[in-house]
This record gives structure tokens, C-alpha cells and sequence, in this order.
């Protein structure tokens, strides 16, 4: 069986690649290079070579792993950047796995999704219905729910086996520690290392933010594996 993870060099990928390296062969793929990836090797392959290797394999696994977020000041003055780029990512995702034979796919998606409608997260209508995005956050929002309406589109459309798991803000290891793309857990820290009596932040200081650590989704996403597809999941308390 082969395992490929669209955008194996960010914090998720990363992580399920550690975990599933020594027992799985994996293809991890983003924006510059392919590697195939296994307990012996890290081989970097053209694509043309990456598909004539996946069409010899009778069980292909896929996740999707890939997100564009600028930090707060260039997302504020080119927000339609993230729309843009996040949507090419999801396009170029689908164009790929077309020309393969996949059995099952997971994406990572975000609680992003729901906006200020947080508690009413576990109702997958009031998303479009009532729901209206954040003004921080609309581009990046609306962009991840577009990202969701096109990979839903396309699995029906070949009936493929999917799962797309929302998360909130995750935190653990691998997560980058470039202050501007950082995570909200290690910015803060850095932030309060280089000045302690100082802390900047963003939006009012009354935002509720939940936090799941990145070993339990990776846990969780090899517990999905053997059961079947739940097409949409909730990954946290569904209280915020």
C-alpha cells in the first residue's frame, strides 16, 4: 500500500509522516518536491516517475495536509491572497489525484469554517445558511469552505471514500517556530521570550480558543483508517 500526504513538509504532514514512515511506503508531496519517503530511504522523484510508481500499487491512501496563512500584518494587507492561493492549492490537489486509482482520502480542513457560529458547529447547514465569517479571518475562512465544496464534489464524483476533519488551533511538535506562521501556542511563547513585559496580540483579548495537540490527531487519523469513512468530523469539544 502506498500512503501520499499533499504537503508532507508542513506541521501535520510532518508528524503523520514520522509516525508512519517505519511501517508504510510514503510519497510526500508540496509546493517544490516529491519525496518518497520510508523506514530505509528519503528519495526526492519527478512526477512523472511518482505516478508510473503509484499505478503499480493495488491500495492507495491519500491526505491532505496543505495551508496558506500569512501572518496578521500581510494577511491584512493582501488578504485575497490566501483565497487565492489556498484555492490552487486544492485545484492542483484534485488535478493530481484524477490520473490515480485512490481507495480512501482524508483532508484537513478547520473550524475556521464556522466563523463566529462556533456553537453551533456540530450543524453542518448553518454554515451557509446563518453562519457569516470572521472579519479577520473571511479570506482564510471562505477560502477553506470552497476548499471543502470542490473536494467534496470531486470524491462524489468518482464515489471515492473520504473524510475531511475540522480542527481549531493545534499545538506540538514540528510546529514552525518562524515567528510570523507560527502557531498561536509557540508565537506567544516566543513573543513573551523576546519581550517579557510586552505581549502583542491580536483582535479584542476576549477571544475563547480551543486546543487540540498534534499527537492526538495523528492518533486519531490512524484510528479512522480502520473504520469507515465519516465524511465530515469535528476534531475538539465543539464548544467554541
Amino acid at each position: 500500500m502506498a500512503i501520499i500526504i499533499f504537503g508532507g513538509s508542513g506541521f501535520i504532514g510532518t508528524n503523520l509522516i514520522n509516525k508512519l514512515k517505519n511501517k508504510e511506503t510514503i510519497y510526500s508531496i508540496n509546493s517544490k518536491y516529491i519525496y518518497l519517503i520510508n523506514k530505509k530511504s528519503n528519495i526526492k522523484i519527478n512526477l512523472k516517475k511518482i505516478t508510473r510508481l503509484l499505478k503499480k500499487d493495488k491500495f492507495i491512501e491519500a491526505y491532505f495536509c496543505s495551508s496558506v496563512r500569512y501572518d496578521f500584518n500581510k494577511y491584512k494587507n493582501k488578504p485575497l491572497n490566501v483565497y487565492k492561493k489556498n484555492i490552487l492549492i486544492i485545484i492542483n490537489f484534485i488535478q493530481f489525484f484524477s490520473k490515480l486509482e485512490i481507495k480512501k482520502i482524508t483532508m484537513i480542513s478547520s473550524y475556521a469554517v464556522y466563523g463566529h457560529n462556533r456553537k453551533s458547529n456540530c450543524n453542518e447547514n448553518e454554515i451557509i445558511d446563518k453562519n457569516y465569517f470572521s472579519k479577520g479571518e473571511n479570506f482564510y475562512a471562505l477560502a477553506k469552505h470552497n476548499q471543502e465544496q470542490l473536494f467534496i464534489s470531486f470524491c462524489e464524483q468518482i464515489n471515492l471514500e473520504y473524510n475531511i476533519i475540522r480542527l481549531p488551533s493545534i499545538f506540538g511538535e514540528n510546529s514552525s517556530l518562524l515567528i510570523k506562521n507560527a502557531h498561536v501556542i509557540p508565537s506567544l511563547i516566543m513573543k513573551l521570550l523576546k519581550k517579557p513585559k510586552k505581549l502583542d496580540i491580536y483582535g479584542t483579548g476576549n477571544e475563547e480558543r480551543e486546543f487540540i495537540y498534534v499527537g492526538d490527531l495523528i492518533e486519531f487519523l490512524l484510528i479512522i483508517r480502520k473504520v469507515k469513512p465519516l465524511k465530515i468530523i469535528n476534531f475538539g469539544s465543539s464548544k467554541f
